[in-house]
């Protein structure tokens, strides 16, 4: 089941410490602390002092919100937070969402099993974070959902923070990367209106990796409007389509010839439903 936070007219900032990813011994399995994300007004936890030996941004690692550039009131926008550095063991993020007046806007609802948790214990729903030390090697992603306000808020940001933690158990050498991802408001809606779909499943992707083209299989409960977007892993959308189609079980392809090697996210939606994930294109 999903839990939802409402804003509470605080900013809303999106944070990695590294002093929570240093390493499998120093990476809090409770989350990050708050306002470390390089939002506005706020500073990393390279800049605090809790992790040092390098500058924010620097080596090869990175950190990407993915995720469409609009919102509508009435639909949830769910976004990927994708952490990497070649040589990582350890990951952990937190992040934010500002209006143009640097205020909390709209809430966070957490995705099941998506890993993540309401910053400062749940105390402070201004900020999602890790809720468990991810110990892996060189790259990782954490699914979010954003739910918007109930009235045009205009341009908002997105703040992210990640550490890239080498695993040496000290808070020395590891990468903390930041990033920002914008959305402008797209109109008012509600399912009645658009008459979507309530709910989709996805039975498969195929072939993954995908070379010339890549077929979506899923069920719908209701006929309506179903849109799909891929994203590359800066977040830009690179492929976009929207079809009416009947309930049940349909196919959907989209062609890939013309898309570079590598990660691509993708974001299936139907009525303020939508199936997130990434799949890849080879060469």
């Amino acid at each position: 089941m999903n839990s939802r936070f409402w804003d509470s007219g605080a900013p809303f900032i999106l944070l990695v410490c590294a002093s929570t990813l240093v390493g499998a011994s120093l990476l809090s399995s409770g989350g990050a602390p708050s306002r470390r994300t390089g939002a506005p007004g706020d500073f990393t936890c390279a800049d605090s002092g809790c992790h040092v030996g390098n500058a924010v941004n620097t080596g090869s690692g990175s950190v990407s919100i993915l995720g469409a550039g609009v919102y509508i009131v009435g639909m949830p926008l769910d976004l990927i937070v994708y952490a990497q550095r070649e040589g990582a063991g350890a990951f952990g993020f937190s992040i934010t969402v500002r209006d143009a007046s640097n205020n909390m806007v709209g809430a966070w609802e957490l995705v099941s099993d998506s890993g993540t948790e309401i910053s400062e214990g749940g105390f402070d729903p201004t900020h999602v974070t890790h809720d468990q030390a991810v110990h892996v090697s060189g790259e990782f992603q954490w699914n979010l959902r954003w739910i918007p306000p109930s009235a045009d808020a205009g341009p908002v940001t997105f703040y992210a923070a990640a550490n890239t933690a080498n695993g040496t158990g000290t808070q020395l050498g590891d990468f903390i990367y930041t990033t920002s991802h914008s959305a402008t408001f797209a109109g008012i809606t509600d399912t009645e209106t658009l008459g979507l779909p309530a709910r989709i499943s996805i039975d498969s992707i195929f072939p993954n990796p995908a070379d010339e083209s890549v077929t979506f299989d899923f069920d719908i409960v209701q006929p309506g409007i179903v849109q799909l977007h891929l994203f590359d892993m800066d977040g830009r959308l690179v492929s976009s389509l929207s079809r009416t189609l009947a309930a049940g079980n349909n196919r959907v392809r989209v062609a890939t010839e013309d898309l570079a090697a590598g990660v691509y996210a993708y974001r299936l939606i139907s009525s303020g439903h939508s199936e997130s994930g990434t799949l890849s294109v080879s060469r």
